[in-house]
């Protein structure tokens, strides 16, 4: 049997890290510092010096609203799993569009530099949070739980 290849009724072998060191905790700390980085530095690259000076606040607006969606995620301050959790993303998400979309037709931020700044927002938003709840405080149960069976 192949790598991936079902192995009946729609199930598939999960490979899992060979290394005794990569539990749940530090598997998130990588994805999760991992993307924030990744967005970070590209709100850093692609925007110039200038737009990041004006618009210091749109990016520290998307990081507080990241930070406090991850919370809400990882605490389960929702009450509720899987599909109505995916349903609340997708209307938070809409929403966050639609408030974005708002900010560039009220200010006179343009697009080309509002997104930018927003993904830097965020990156910078999902650093501070996955620093403070996985090196100052732990990973909380749920997002351990989520984590668990996924690999880097």
């Amino acid at each position: 049997m192949r790598r991936g290849e079902p192995t009946g009724a729609g199930r598939f072998i999960r490979i899992r890290s060979q290394h005794p060191d990569m539990n749940a905790a530090r598997r998130v700390l990588l994805v999760d510092g991992g993307m924030g980085l990744v967005w970070a530095a590209y709100g850093l690259v692609v925007t110039p010096t200038a737009t990041l000076r004006e618009w210091w606040w749109v990016a520290a607006l998307a990081a507080v609203v990241t930070a406090a969606g991850a919370y809400a995620s990882d605490h389960e301050l929702a009450g509720f799993r899987t599909r109505r959790q995916g349903v609340a993303l997708v209307a938070g998400f809409l929403a966050a569009l639609a408030g974005a979309a708002g900010l560039v037709a009220a200010t006179d931020l343009s697009v080309d530099a509002a997104v930018p700044v927003g993904i830097g927002g965020l990156g910078i938003g999902l650093l501070v949070y996955r620093v403070t709840f996985g090196v100052v405080l732990p990973v909380p149960e749920y997002r351990l739980e989520r984590a668990s069976g996924r690999t880097v």
